[in-house]
């Protein structure tokens, strides 16, 4: 262990003795205790997303990493996609192109609190653009990270439907509308 996490692990430590100790003496409700203990701690596999998204009351550094993450994400793609030759028979970009390349990178800001949402946004945006017969690009690997999110957060009977969905609606959107090799 590092010496921060000891730090922090002995200071829960003696705050749980204190709490045990108040309530045997016949102090008052220490119940604070065990949900601070609750939040504060990393969770496994348990519902983390849904659970400590609504749970906690400030933002933590872990949020503000996954907001940058989303901003610096939804740049990358515009930019990175903006140069990408086009194909004769694809799009442009256009707003709604711009619209689906920021919307799939702003939602990874989503994924440890609302895995499953960030998938269905990702994935609906990838398909929205799939759909526009847009250039290809970095975009189609955004609900790989939201499917890498879910697959952490969740139980495997869980998130096998959920990923299942969400990767169907991208490949037959894409194959539906495939302008580009004149299949679709």
């Amino acid at each position: 262990m590092r010496g921060r996490a000891r730090l922090r692990l002995t200071e829960l430590s003696a705050t749980w003795e204190a709490g045990i100790a108040g309530a045997s003496a016949g102090r008052p409700d220490t119940s604070f205790v065990v949900c601070r203990v609750y939040v504060d701690s990393p969770t496994n596999r348990l519902g983390a997303g849904r659970t400590l998204a609504f749970g906690m009351t400030r933002l933590t550094r872990s949020d503000a990493m996954d907001v940058a993450l989303g901003a610096f994400l939804a740049a990358g793609l515009v930019v990175i996609t903006r140069r990408i030759d086009i194909a004769e028979a694809e799009r442009g970009l256009d707003a709604v192109a711009y619209a689906c390349l920021l919307i799939a990178g702003a939602s990874i800001a989503m994924r440890r609190r609302l895995p499953a949402v960030a998938l269905i946004v990702s994935s609906a945006a990838v398909a929205v653009y799939s759909a526009g017969s847009y250039p290809g690009g970095p975009v189609f690997m955004v609900p790989l990270l939201a499917v890498y999110s879910v697959a952490g957060s969740r139980p495997r009977r869980r998130s096998v439907p959920l990923v299942s969905v969400a990767s169907l609606a991208v490949v037959v959107t894409g194959l539906l509308f495939d302008r580009v090799t004149g299949r679709g």
